[in-house]
């Protein structure tokens, strides 16, 4: 029934597909008409614009008001971590560089060096300065965490690191009537 009042026949897609953000595939919209982007975690979606399926992200309409979209999220709330732009499921163990190997656990990661010379001891130099980008917010709205891998700390050593971050405020609640 949503299919017939939102899917036109036949499918009328731009000529060139879009060009997608790093990280997110090019799928099918929920019509399988047109190419469109993957939504990614925490990004919104409804019945056209679909999550990336390949990340193991489903449309999550469990917070949203009735009517409107959801937001792109695990399936049955898996704990998962955004590392560069990707999204690693939990006990996933991945590389993000040849030099270090990390395991994604309880919606954050744990980094391992592969190489000895990485693990320096203190110097008073630290020359080979190296970190992943921050991740993506864990919170849509309100305050959340984002982290990264880095050596840029006192002893030189891969660690992993946090910090606060706000995407944006969240909506306030309407006033409850007496």
């Amino acid at each position: 029934q949503v299919c017939a009042q939102l899917c036109r026949r036949p499918c009328y897609c731009p000529w060139v597909p879009p060009r997608c953000p790093r990280g997110s595939p090019l799928v099918l919209d929920g019509c399988g008409c047109c190419k469109i982007c993957a939504r990614r975690l925490g990004e919104p979606c409804d019945f056209l614009h679909v999550c990336d399926q390949s990340q193991g992200l489903v449309c999550d309409y469990s917070s949203a008001p009735a009517g409107t979209g959801g937001t792109c999220n695990f399936e049955d709330d898996e704990e998962g971590c955004e590392v560069n732009g990707r999204v690693y499921r939990e006990g996933e163990v991945f590389q993000p560089s040849c030099k270090i190997q990390c395991h994604c656990l309880d919606g954050g990661f744990n980094c391992i060096p592969l190489c000895q010379e990485d693990v320096r001891l203190p110097t008073p130099d630290c020359p080979y300065e190296w970190g992943t980008e921050w991740s993506a917010c864990s919170a849509t709205c309100g305050l959340g965490f984002a982290t990264r891998v880095s050596n840029q700390n006192r002893y030189c050593r891969l660690e992993t690191q946090r910090r606060l971050c706000m995407a944006r405020p969240c909506p306030a609640l309407p006033a409850a009537f007496p």
